[in-house]
């Protein structure tokens, strides 16, 4: 077979298993796929890459670094999308990568993020901790190590993971997500700071641009987060971009054309609770009152669905008890905000929806003792104009916590 080394200019092959058994053909379609990843100037949903990918495995079936990168791949538009088929290949092709190089830090890494995704904190750190302690030089392994203390509410502990890895590797990954680490415990400040490193070192990377226009989205800017997620979504035209620049046009009070996006991203998704989730607030804001129900119904539907899965994140934690607040099944609705704040503790977004719920429920002392903590957790206070807290506005303490309520 012929030999690799040569054409990794600098990358270890002693790194990448298989490598020796290359084709010229693997080695060019695998680098060709990881410029173009590594650069966040990539195809929609990675098409392009991951034929790339694709066919460096096929010519070269023990080579490593594209089993692992189309592993990611698959993780990825998973997380994205919760398309089961993409699961199904990212396990079937992390055994492949086990099978091997069961001791690689790829491997390791992989691991990790599946231990993250099944909610089993504890052993995602005890698979990074070991694989740092195996390679303390490597960057990668106190990222991610960063990355799981950060889910953990470890905040401190991730902030010296992350300086660890960036004194051992300037990597605008380990800015990213550093950034978003900042991004999910309120400090939008830093997370600003943080992704315009990470754009210096890979200008015009899509991930990147995405994480800031989602900081200045959750940092209540929208007017500055509009025109990044109008490019987003012309150059890469994800469903989440779709939902996001809703979201700003939403609070700017443009509902018809928020209403709009919304739709779209449903209609393009129908599993997509958050699009319906967000269209019906829309319509109840635009007093359809039977529209914005039917959508909550729809909208629960889902959630529950997922719920029923063993699924946790985020939104899902959030949406379904918005739903179930605006469905009036209160008592079903504080059950589910209180889950999502023991996941997700220090979150804005999350404490807010506590405060939501509330203001929905009728409870207006718990309401107002939710709304002081997310305005103290740096939720924007034009999240609080919506119709939700219409009869909380009444409130002298309300008006006093929110001047632009």
């Amino acid at each position: 077979m012929w030999k690799a080394r040569s054409c990794y200019h600098g990358i270890p092959t002693t790194g990448h298993p298989g490598s020796q058994d290359a084709t010229p053909a693997a080695v060019k379609a695998y680098l060709q796929a990881k410029s173009r990843i590594d650069s966040g100037k990539y195809s929609k949903d990675f098409r392009e890459e991951i034929g790339l990918l694709e066919t460096a495995i096929a010519d070269a079936p023990r080579f490593l670094a594209p089993v692992f990168s189309l592993a990611t791949r698959y993780r990825y538009l998973h997380d994205l999308y919760r398309r089961p088929a993409d699961e199904d290949r990212c396990l079937a092709l992390a055994k492949r990568a086990r099978e091997l190089a069961p001791d690689h830090p790829w491997v390791s890494s992989l691991e990790v993020w599946l231990a993250l995704d099944r909610r089993d904190n504890n052993a995602a750190l005890e698979k990074a901790r070991a694989w740092a302690a195996s390679r303390p030089g490597d960057n990668a392994a106190w990222e991610t190590m960063a990355v799981v203390l950060g889910r953990m509410e470890r905040h401190r502990e991730a902030e010296a993971a992350f300086q660890r890895s960036l004194a051992l590797l300037p990597s605008w990954y380990t800015l990213f997500y550093l950034a978003q680490s900042r991004e999910l415990r309120g400090d939008f400040d830093g997370a600003r700071e943080t992704i315009r490193r990470a754009l210096e070192i890979s200008p015009g990377n899509l991930s990147c641009l995405a994480l800031l226009a989602e900081v200045e989205m959750y940092a209540g800017n929208n007017a500055e987060a509009e025109p990044l997620y109008r490019d987003l979504l012309a150059r890469r035209g994800t469903r989440l971009d779709r939902i996001h620049l809703g979201n700003c046009l939403y609070y700017q009070n443009r509902l018809a054309d928020a209403a709009g996006l919304y739709r779209e991203a449903a209609d393009s998704d129908p599993t997509d609770y958050l699009a319906l989730a967000n269209l019906a607030d829309t319509q109840l804001a635009l007093g359809q009152t039977d529209l914005a129900k039917a959508g909550y119904v729809g909208a629960l539907r889902l959630c529950e669905t997922e719920y029923a899965q063993g699924l946790r994140r985020r939104p899902l934690l959030e949406t379904r008890a918005r739903c179930l607040a605006q469905l009036g099944h209160g008592p079903e609705a504080f059950l589910a905000i209180q889950e999502a704040l023991r996941e997700y503790p220090d979150n804005p977004a999350t404490i807010f929806m506590a405060a939501l719920v509330a203001a929905v429920a009728g409870d207006t002392n718990a309401a107002l003792a939710w709304t002081g903590k997310a305005l103290a957790a740096h939720a924007p206070a034009v999240w609080f104009t919506g119709p939700e807290f219409a009869r909380l506005a009444r409130d002298p303490r309300f008006r006093a916590l929110t001047p632009r309520g």
